[in-house]
């Protein structure tokens, strides 16, 4: 079978990776519990979701008492929230990594970026990307980032096996510093695979990313395999 690489705003593409989510719910219950012991949580706080998806994290960090603002490059991704988040207070905008400033006039009280929108930057892409996050961070406020911790061998696994569809995930190592994430989907609509390629950052490369961005690192930790920094913006 053929692998291509994941054209996220492709809505076919974006709703077999909003599959992995088989129970929604509990997704969002275990990233909010990892969002209040990160960040300092206060009722009405704004917080910008960097790399929203499809809603995951922007449902969590409502349910922790944040007014919420989601921002993905993939209107497929958007599309796909705004269905999912309708009956929640959340603003979700287009805009990529690289352009959140432009995107934000607003000042954000938290700045998160979960899963693998950082790993997926070319290297040298990746300094950019935290010095934008910075941008739109007050003074005082602070950063969670939890990407995979790439220090480690990742192991494959199921996402979800049940009547909607099977979906597995993988991980191709092609090259020092290169990893191939691929998503396997067999559903009624018959078998499909898309990569996307990530790029191996350390649980320290990644704190040492971020303080030069002009964050001070509060802590790192290694949460279900992630990698965890909370950090302040100095």
């Amino acid at each position: 079978m053929t692998v291509t690489e994941a054209d996220l705003r492709d809505p076919q593409v974006a709703a077999d990776y909003d599959l992995i989510y088989a129970d929604w719910d509990g997704w969002a219950d275990r990233v909010e519990r990892l969002i209040e012991a990160n960040l300092p949580v206060s009722p009405g706080a704004p917080l910008l979701d960097a790399a929203c998806g499809t809603g995951i994290v922007c449902q969590a960090a409502t349910q922790a008492g944040f007014l919420v603002t989601g921002a993905d490059p993939s209107p497929a991704m958007i599309e796909i929230a705004r269905r999912r988040l309708r009956p929640i207070d959340v603003d979700l905008r287009v805009a990529s990594l690289d352009e959140l400033s432009t995107a934000f006039v607003q000042r954000f009280d938290s700045v998160i970026a979960m899963g693998n929108d950082l790993p997926a930057l070319p290297p040298e892409e990746l300094p950019g990307a935290l010095n934008e996050m910075r941008r739109v961070c007050r003074e005082g406020g602070h950063l969670l980032v939890a990407i995979r911790d790439f220090s480690r061998r990742i192991p494959g696994g199921i996402w979800r096996d049940d009547g909607v569809a099977r979906v597995s995930g993988r991980f191709v190592y092609d090259s020092p510093g290169v990893v191939g994430y691929v998503l396997d989907v067999e559903d009624d609509r018959g078998r499909r695979s898309h990569r996307r390629t990530l790029h191996s950052i350390s649980p320290l490369q990644l704190a040492t990313l971020i303080d030069a961005a002009g964050f001070r690192v509060l802590r790192q930790s290694v949460v279900a395999g992630r990698a965890v920094v909370a950090a302040s913006a100095r």
